[in-house]
C-alpha cells in the first residue's frame, strides 16, 4: 500500500503549471507527427480496397469513403503512442486537473 501511495504523490511533486497555449501547442505537435503516418495507412487501406473491389467487381470509387476515419481521432488508434501524443495527452489531463 506504501508504495501506490508513493507513486501517486511523484507525478505531483514533478507537475509544471501548463497554460493551455503550451498544451494546444503540444497537440498542434502532435497531429503533425501523426499525419504523415496516418497518411500511410489510409493510402494502403484504400489500395488494398480498390484491390478486392475490383477483384469482386464492386465499386470501387466507395474505398474513399470508407478510409476517411483513418486519421487522428478516427477509428485507428497509434499503439504505443508517438511521445509527442503522449506528452500532450498529459499535459491537457494535468491542465485539466491544474487550470490556471
Amino acid at each position: 500500500m506504501m508504495s501506490l501511495v508513493v507513486l501517486l504523490i511523484i507525478p505531483c511533486a514533478n507537475a509544471r503549471h501548463l497554460s493551455e497555449a503550451d498544451v494546444v501547442a503540444l497537440e498542434k505537435q502532435c497531429k503533425a507527427a501523426e499525419a504523415p503516418i496516418f497518411a500511410r495507412i489510409r493510402q494502403k487501406q484504400l489500395v488494398e480496397c480498390q484491390e478486392l473491389e475490383s477483384k469482386n467487381r464492386g465499386d470501387s470509387a466507395t474505398c474513399a469513403e470508407r478510409v476517411k476515419d483513418v486519421r487522428p481521432g478516427g477509428h485507428v488508434v497509434l499503439n504505443p503512442p508517438l511521445p509527442i501524443c503522449e506528452e500532450a495527452f498529459n499535459a491537457r489531463e494535468h491542465y485539466r486537473l491544474n487550470p490556471k
